[in-house]
C-alpha cells in the first residue's frame, strides 16, 4: 500500500497531537516494475536529504523482489526517485541471491553506512519442514556498504 509517515511527540511513544498522517509514497498497480506493492519503508537522513527505501514488488510467490529509494528535502516529501518512470533498484536480484528487500541500516564506529536486508538463496531456496507437503522461503540476512554518489545511495562491493 501506499507509505504513510506521521511526527512523533517529544517522548517519541506516541504521535504528536496536531499531526496528521500523510501519504509520502504511492504504490503503481499498472507498473511491470518493482512498484506495484511498496512495504517495509526506512529513512535515512544525509546531506539534507532524507532518503525512504521500499521494497517491492512480491517477495515470495512470484519472486520479483528489489529495494528502491526515494529522496525528499522533507520527511513529509514530496519523495522522487532518481529517474522518470519506473525507478532503479538500489538492490535487486543477481545470480547467487533473488528476491532481496526489507532493509534496514547500521552506522558502526567508524561512520561506514551498512544495510541489512534478506534475500533468497538461490543454491539452498528452501527450508526443511516436518509436513512434506509444507515449504517456505530460506530467506537469509546480507549486509553491504552503503556509500553516496551524485546524492544518490549506491552498493559498495
Amino acid at each position: 500500500g501506499p507509505i504513510r509517515v506521521r511526527e512523533l511527540g517529544p517522548d517519541g511513544t506516541r504521535f504528536a497531537a496536531d499531526s496528521e498522517t500523510r501519504v509520502v509514497l504511492r504504490p503503481n498497480p499498472q507498473s511491470q516494475g518493482y512498484t506495484r506493492l511498496l512495504e517495509g519503508p526506512w529513512v535515512i537522513e544525509r546531506s539534507g536529504y532524507y532518503y525512504l527505501f521500499v521494497s517491492g514488488d512480491s517477495c515470495c510467490s512470484p519472486q520479483h523482489y528489489a529495494v528502491l529509494v526515494a529522496r525528499a528535502r522533507s520527511p513529509f516529501g514530496p519523495f522522487e526517485y532518481e529517474s522518470a518512470g519506473e525507478p532503479k533498484p538500489i538492490i535487486e536480484a543477481n545470480e547467487r541471491w533473488n528476491a532481496p528487500g526489507h532493509n534496514g541500516f547500521l552506522e558502526d564506529r567508524e561512520g561506514v553506512l551498512w544495510t541489512y536486508f534478506h534475500a533468497v538463496d538461490r543454491e539452498r531456496p528452501r527450508l526443511k519442514h516436518p509436513v512434506p507437503e509444507v515449504t517456505s522461503l530460506r530467506r537469509v540476512m546480507l549486509r553491504s556498504r552503503i556509500g553516496f554518489k551524485d546524492g544518490w545511495p549506491v552498493l559498495i562491493p
